[in-house]
C-alpha cells in the first residue's frame, strides 16, 4: 500500500508538470500590450504637473529620443504622437 501511495503522488506530479509546460505562451501581441501599459505608467510619472503632455522640461530620457517623439516638433509629447509612433513601429508599412 506504501509503495501504491509513493506511486500515485510521482504520478500527479508527473501530470501537473506535463500541463504546466503544455500552456500557450503568450502571443506578442499581448506582450506589446504589457508592454504598452508599463510605458503608459511611467509616462504618466513624467508628466509633473499633470497636463497631459510631456514637455522637454519634464522627459527624462535622451534628447534624440525626445525629438523623434515630438513629430510636430512643439516642443511636447502628446498622446496622440505616442499612439501614432507606436502604430507606426507596430505596423510597418509593406507588410
Amino acid at each position: 500500500m506504501k509503495r501504491f501511495s509513493i506511486f500515485a503522488t510521482y504520478l500527479i506530479a508527473l501530470l501537473l508538470t506535463v500541463s504546466a509546460f503544455a500552456q500557450n505562451p503568450q502571443d506578442p501581441q499581448s506582450v506589446r500590450r504589457q508592454k504598452g501599459l508599463h510605458r503608459g505608467k511611467k509616462i504618466r510619472q513624467m508628466d509633473a504637473n499633470n497636463d497631459g503632455v510631456i514637455s522637454r522640461d519634464e522627459w527624462k530620457g535622451r534628447p534624440k529620443r525626445f525629438n523623434r517623439l515630438d513629430a510636430n516638433h512643439d516642443g511636447m509629447i502628446t498622446k496622440e504622437e505616442l499612439r501614432a509612433r507606436r502604430h507606426k513601429r507596430l505596423n510597418p508599412p509593406g507588410i
